[in-house]
């Protein structure tokens, strides 16, 4: 039962029906077709009558013959040019072009038969086996480009082994030719006798050099002592320069001091002759004020006379 009532066999199958159709639309299935090879259920007997009956009743006959007479293979302009552009990459301008005329222009340079395609608005069509034909041509001109790549890349390291072959060659007759200088000179007196003098030659030498070494270590001494003794005196100069520095620097306070007391008697010198001043004007005001009085008793005296 399912919500109180009971599941009918219609019910079942199209619940049946609706899963199967879910399951188609949400993946990508493939049919296979089983086909009974004779009536007898034997292994290793193929009844060609029946076969063939199979295919018929199957649609399997008529399909093929569908697809050979259309073009079941299809293919959007940019995917075919990036993917067979390889087939004839000198055949593609320069710049910006139309897939279409792409994809024309590399048939063209396949020489495939027009016969075998159709070119639509966004898509190119093949029939049956055209797309296999193409890869292969496809795959062939990839094993080239790999086999060139590889012949070029044996090629260089067989060239870098012969260079290092040649280098070797050179580095072992330079070995044998000395080697042989050496088994010829290892007999003669006087290399022997070189042999024997080079280790007082060697003696000497270094006692040569440690006489240098200790002729340098003098001179460098020398240098320290005079470096030593002008910095005694640079001391000495720099002590007096500071003695020097500090007597400057009282006499200039004593000066300091002095032309401040200087300035302040100067400005009293100023205060008290601009009081004079004033004194003075004040008298010459008095003495005008007397004359007038003076000449105003004279002037009224005459008049009594």
């Amino acid at each position: 039962m399912k919500g109180g009532s009971f599941m009918t066999v219609t019910y079942m199958h199209r619940e049946s029906l609706n899963k199967l159709m879910k399951n188609l639309q949400s993946t990508s299935p493939s049919f296979i077709r089983c086909i009974v090879p004779n009536e007898f259920k034997q292994p290793g007997v193929i009844d060609a009558h029946l076969v063939l009956h199979q295919l018929h009743c199957n649609g399997v006959l008529e399909g093929i013959r569908i697809c050979r007479k259309g073009f079941p293979n299809r293919m959007i302009y940019s995917e075919f040019k990036q993917r067979y552009s390889i087939l004839a990459p000198n055949a593609i301008p320069d710049g910006f072009v139309d897939g279409r005329q792409v994809t024309e222009k590399l048939l063209e340079a396949t020489q495939l038969d027009k016969s075998l395609y159709q070119c639509g608005n966004t898509k190119v069509f093949f029939k049956a086996g055209t797309l296999a034909s193409l890869e292969d041509l496809r795959d062939e001109k990839l094993n080239g480009i790999i086999s060139l790549f590889q012949a070029e890349i044996r090629g260089y390291l067989m060239q870098k082994q012969y260079k290092k072959l040649q280098d070797q060659r050179v580095a072992l007759t330079l070995m044998q030719r000395n080697i042989r200088k050496y088994l010829v000179l290892r007999n003669w007196p006087w290399w022997r006798l070189y042999t024997k003098v080079k280790p007082m030659l060697n003696i000497a030498r270094q006692e040569e050099e440690m006489k240098k070494a200790a002729e340098e270590l003098a001179k460098l001494k020398e240098e320290f002592e005079k470096l030593e003794k002008l910095k005694k005196e640079l001391e000495e100069q720099n002590v007096t320069v500071l003695q020097q520095k500090n007597d400057l620097f009282l006499q200039l306070q004593t000066e300091q001091d002095s032309l401040a007391d200087a300035e302040e008697k100067i400005s009293k010198l100023v205060l008290q002759r601009g009081d004079m001043e004033q004194r003075i004007k004040e008298l010459e005001e008095r003495l005008a004020d007397e004359e007038d009085q003076a000449a105003n008793l004279s002037e009224y005296s005459l008049p009594m006379d």
